[in-house]
């Protein structure tokens, strides 16, 4: 599956209804405000719960990364 997407391995796609409109803003607000916080901080020092949580997915994506190899 994708470590960082929607999909996972065996688990079946989902439709997902009324998402187009104020889903959609949601995650471009997210989105926007993830980056916002990149650029202001970008080693994360103020906020070392966001820099363990992105450090511990990434350490996940190597290793099935590697597993894949």
């Amino acid at each position: 599956g994708e470590i960082f997407g929607t999909r996972q391995s065996g688990v079946p796609r989902l439709r997902y209804y009324g998402f187009a409109g104020e889903g959609t803003r949601l995650l471009v607000a997210a989105r926007d405000a993830a980056q916002r916080l990149l650029d202001e901080d970008p080693p994360l020092r103020r906020h070392p719960e966001v820099r363990a949580e992105l450090e511990r997915r990434l350490e996940v994506q190597a290793v099935y990364s590697a597993d894949a190899g």
